[in-house]
């Protein structure tokens, strides 16, 4: 006697337990690891936007004033690397006490990265998340606003400048 709300409670369980899991996954999984035999390449933003890192992928994500995002994919030496190198790709924009804009993605018409259309992002304090799935591994990552709201730091001679010595110069 297996009722419709009973395999939906089920399902629903299901679901949580699954999250839970990915959560768990993220928290315990260890960071990127080195590769001493293996040459890498330059961590630069190619793009103009934030660069990071996941074992030997680098990803790129662009935040256009408009409120276009972009992310880009590159292996461990830098090459480009298809849009299609990852899945289940999503993004959402958290704008601190309201409630979050889930980004429609779509490929490039070019394939080369994953494209898509928010409101235009100002605050600070808003944080933008990517999630996807790289080879068979998840992945989440918050990145603050103020990352591309504030101008990059400089360096000088192998020194860090900092926005504010900058503009003082």
């Amino acid at each position: 006697m297996n009722s419709a709300a009973t395999r939906a409670a089920e399902r629903k369980g299901d679901s949580a337990l699954a999250l839970i899991l990915l959560l768990l996954l993220l928290l315990t999984a260890p960071g990127g690891e080195a590769h001493e035999d293996e040459e890498h390449g330059a961590s630069d933003a190619r793009h103009g936007g934030y660069v990071m890192m996941h074992n030997d992928l680098h990803f790129e994500l662009v935040l256009t004033p408009g409120g276009e995002l972009q992310l880009y994919y590159s292996d461990a030496r830098r090459a480009e690397l298809p849009a299609i190198v990852v899945s289940d790709v999503a993004i959402e924009v958290d704008r601190n006490g309201e409630a979050a804009e889930f980004v429609a993605l779509q490929i490039s018409p070019g394939g080369d990265f994953w494209l898509g259309q928010a409101q235009p992002v100002t605050r600070p304090d808003t944080i933008i998340r990517i999630g996807f799935v790289f080879q068979g591994d998840p992945l989440l990552v918050e990145v603050p606003a103020s990352a591309f709201l504030q101008p990059p730091p400089v360096m000088s001679a192998g020194l860090y400048l900092s926005p504010e010595r900058v503009s003082r110069c």
